[in-house]
């Protein structure tokens, strides 16, 4: 019990680290939780299901924007400061090229999107009131993910819990007003792009107070020489690998949702998606734990530590855990998210 304890007051021990993590994710995903809950008994389920569809289309670009960040956070810990003022300026300018690219794209995207997703002209105005908002959110998410990684890369565990609690509070309040104020799915979509602005502001200034990297080396980094040798060196054969995982993910993820929208209907997606989102508050909530260790964890599995083992069980044990809370909670679940039984 007192090694414990002692690696506990450690924060430079794996088992602070993992504690800090565990206790942010959990608290940061309960308040998610019970915000997704609000939302969607709050708003109608055809209008729901409309912004998972369309989520469908926004989703494969985000992928190819922000699969790069994951370079950060496997090598920034085992970098010198040269190289990780290196890596940061690639990885920025690259990101910075796509969303601009990314961004002009949707300007002509926008007719093929209606016809793949099989837009009715009833949905036809609150579709265009989606698209427009969720690709002005692009911006502002090349910012967060980007932010988020640095702070993961560098290890500031106790930063990211007080900004995880903040941005899941700040969520919960959005939901709440939501219901309170009987808003729209598009209504509901602006607000909260308008706070992914306001968190990138204020991730921005965080990550500026820890004073881990120099702006004036960053920008003598950002050159075409330097960033094709680190794009050759780390990205090319890390991140691009994890692209085509990412794609094969995405399918595996959106063609379900592609199928219910397009060919069943909104309503029925939104219910599937209601349904996803309670399996996926494990199996992200869990993915997400494990990646805010990965600084660590590289470490651990080169060493062959047997933590890491551990890890894994006790990541079964829960799932079984969970499975048998939602198999036997079936009618519990249809009557807080407010579904009608149908055929």
């Amino acid at each position: 019990m007192k090694e414990i304890l002692a690696k506990l007051d450690d924060n430079k021990s794996f088992t602070y680290m993992a504690v800090t993590v565990l206790k942010s994710k959990l608290v940061s995903a309960s308040i998610l939780l019970l915000s997704s809950i609000i939302i969607i008994r709050s708003l109608p389920k055809e209008e729901y299901g409309l912004y998972v569809l369309i989520l469908v289309f926004f989703s494969f670009f985000d992928l190819l924007i922000n699969f790069i960040d994951a370079s950060i956070t496997r090598f920034i810990p085992s970098s010198g400061k040269r190289m990780q003022h290196q890596l940061v300026a690639t990885v920025l300018s690259i990101k910075v090229l796509l969303t601009f690219s990314v961004l002009l794209l949707f300007i002509f995207l926008y007719d093929f999107s209606t016809n793949a997703l099989s837009i009715s002209p009833k949905n036809l105005v609150l579709y265009e009131n989606l698209y427009l908002i969720i690709s002005l959110s692009f911006v502002s998410k090349f910012i967060l993910t980007a932010m988020l990684s640095l702070l993961n890369a560098y290890l500031l565990y106790d930063v990211l819990f007080r900004l995880t609690i903040f941005n899941s509070a700040v969520t919960l309040f959005i939901a709440v007003s939501v219901a309170y104020f009987e808003f729209n799915v598009w209504q509901y979509v602006l607000l909260t792009t308008i706070f992914s602005y306001i968190y990138a502001l204020v991730l921005i200034y965080t990550f500026y107070q820890q004073r881990k990297l120099s702006f004036k080396l960053l920008h003598k980094s950002i050159n075409f020489k330097t960033i094709k040798n680190i794009f050759k060196e780390k990205i090319s054969f890390y991140s691009l690998p994890l692209l085509g995982v990412g794609l094969m993910a995405y399918v595996k993820n959106n063609l379900p949702n592609f199928i219910l929208g397009v060919m069943v209907s909104l309503e029925t997606l939104a219910v599937y998606s209601i349904f996803k989102k309670l399996t996926d508050f494990l199996h992200k909530g869990q993915a997400s734990f494990i990646q805010g260790l990965y600084p660590r964890l590289f470490k651990m599995v080169n060493s062959k530590n047997q933590a890491v083992v551990k890890l894994y069980y006790v990541g079964l044990a829960i799932r079984f855990a969970v499975f048998s809370a939602l198999y036997f909670g079936y009618e519990v679940v249809l009557d807080v998210y407010n579904i009608q039984q149908a055929k």
